[in-house]
């Protein structure tokens, strides 16, 4: 048989291939060379819808191994690509998705992919009110209501607490001149809701709002799933009483498929258990619970035989376990996730499936005890997420306010801001201080800094002015001594002077007394003149 997988996609090709648009056709070629990985990437909204067409071509076996996962890192599909692929695809949710070629296990051969898509429609999440949804009647622009919730059954506060807060949250987002408040008791309020367990054969009812009323009913779950009551899932509860809110507050169903007033949607179950105590070899078959042509189920199924194990497949119809009770052969599905053999526990996720699927186990030949009490367990992935709700996540409790109750929330809001604005402004204030007193330290460094410049300046200029001063006063010491010792020269020259002229007068004496011959001499010799001077100059 043709096994379908169902991706989750748009196209933006990361490395050097883009596609800036998905609106038209287009067909982009990529080759992921061997021992390596192609990853591609896009930005979707919920509810875009393409058809996408995957060819692989290279090496002996012509194919490539594939893994989707979705904004939140969910793995969506895993598996290997043979020749050719194909299937329509719709975005679950708002966000990133990423697909990833994986030619790993090739060591020398290239894998060329051609990758083909074209948009088919794009849609708003059908769970959420839009213009469309409010603008069918006037008196839904503005309205205020008191809303009075019947107490929850026991069995479902896993799963609905919320659903009603979030579903009048809903109208008052889509306009918030729609208001609701909470009321005490069915009479003060102008809108009741009830909840109902189980509409039964009532031709697929799910819930109801009677017009003129303030009375809305919202189912919890029916009996039309393995032959036992069963929980819807919380997504499918909400949009019943976003739903049927909308009547109340003067809706009529609209045309379109993507709004919240269309008056057909797709059921989703919550976690759907079922036990089964199972003889050795014994084949047993448990549908999926879907009422969608295409879908994809988490399932688990856990043995109470410590040794010895089962199989499991995800097979198409119920005519498949026929087929293996006659002539031992059957088809099925063969993702990655849907299917597992020789387990004792053993849960995954198999993807892109068709209404009346369902899971084939087959036990083991052997076991501990004289019956394996088998726990299986399916949850539908819920159309307007894209991943598995649980139904055992933490309860978070939502009430609405009342007219006193919103005042008085109103009023100690602005006080709290008041108080936001006052703590700003004392934190602005301080931060201004704290800025003047670090402006003010600077100052005072910068004027100390100053100062010792000066301080420095003024010692050296101090130091120079000593130091010239000894030196004229050295100067000036010298001077007065020497004139001191030209007063000393001068008196010993006076004195020598008046010695050599007492030796002049001496020698010019005793001229006169030498004989005449000596005079006669004199008179033929040359006169020789015997005076001597002697000229001293002292300076300062």
């Amino acid at each position: 048989m043709k096994i379908t997988l169902v991706l989750i996609v748009g196209i933006v090709f990361m490395l050097s291939y883009s596609i800036d648009t998905v609106s038209a056709y287009s067909t982009t070629a990529i080759t992921v060379p061997s021992g390596t990985k192609y990853t591609l990437w896009t930005d979707l909204n919920a509810g875009n819808r393409f058809q996408v067409s995957i060819s692989v071509s290279g090496g002996t076996n012509d194919d490539v191994y594939l893994a989707v996962t979705d904004p939140y890192g969910n793995t969506l599909v895993s598996g290997r690509i043979v020749q050719q692929y194909s299937t329509e695809i719709v975005a679950d949710s708002t966000g990133r998705y990423n697909f990833e070629f994986d030619n790993n296990m090739s060591a020398v051969s290239d894998k060329q992919v051609s990758f083909s898509y074209q948009t088919i429609s794009q849609s708003q999440n059908p769970n959420t009110p839009s213009s469309d949804s409010t603008n069918y009647n006037p008196n839904v622009q503005e309205s205020y209501h008191y809303v009075y919730i019947d107490q929850l059954p026991d069995y479902a506060t896993s799963y609905a607490t919320n659903v009603i807060y979030e579903a009048t949250n809903a109208w008052t987002n889509a306009n918030p001149d729609i208001k609701f408040y909470k009321a005490e008791t069915e009479g003060q309020a102008d809108l009741v809701v009830h909840w109902i367990r189980d509409y039964g054969t009532v031709a697929g009812t799910l819930g109801e709002y009677v017009r003129g009323t303030k009375l809305v009913q919202v189912g919890l779950g029916d009996s039309n799933c393995l032959g036992t009551w069963q929980p819807y899932s919380t997504q499918t509860v909400e949009h019943i009483a976003t739903h049927e809110i909308g009547h109340f507050l003067g809706l009529d169903h609209s045309s379109n498929p993507n709004s919240i007033m269309y008056p057909v949607i797709p059921i989703d179950y919550g976690e759907v258990t079922i036990q089964q105590n199972l003889a050795a070899g014994y084949i047993s078959y448990v549908p999926f619970c879907t009422s969608k042509d295409e879908t994809s189920f988490h399932y688990s199924i856990t043995s109470d035989d410590p040794t010895y194990g089962f199989k499991v497949y995800v097979v198409p119809a119920i005519s498949e376990y026929d087929g293996l009770k006659n002539s031992l052969s059957f088809n099925h599905y063969s993702g990655s996730g849907c299917y597992g053999e020789n387990y004792i526990t053993y849960g995954n996720t198999c993807e892109g499936i068709s209404k009346g699927s369902g899971l084939l186990i087959i036990l083991d030949n052997r076991q501990t005890n004289a019956l394996t009490k088998l726990t299986i367990t399916q949850q539908e992935i819920p159309f307007t997420t894209g991943t598995m709700q649980s139904t055992t996540s933490a309860i978070v409790s939502y009430n609405y306010m009342s007219n006193a109750e919103e005042t008085q929330a109103t009023m100690q809001k602005a006080i709290s801001e008041a108080q936001s604005s006052l703590q700003s402004q004392i934190d602005a204030a301080a931060k201004a201080q704290a800025q003047a007193e670090a402006q003010a330290e600077s100052v005072a460094q910068a004027k100390e800094q100053m100062q010792n410049k000066i301080n420095t300046v003024m010692e050296k200029a101090q130091s120079e002015i000593s130091k010239v001063k000894s030196e004229a006063e050295s100067k000036i010491g010298a001077i007065s001594e020497a004139h001191e010792k030209k007063d000393v020269y001068q008196s010993q020259i006076d004195k020598l002077n008046s010695e050599l002229i007492s030796l002049e007068k001496s020698i010019s004496d005793k001229s006169d007394e030498s004989s005449q011959d000596e005079i006669n001499m004199a008179d033929t010799s040359p006169t020789r003149d015997y005076t001597l001077f002697l000229h001293i100059t002292i300076k300062a």
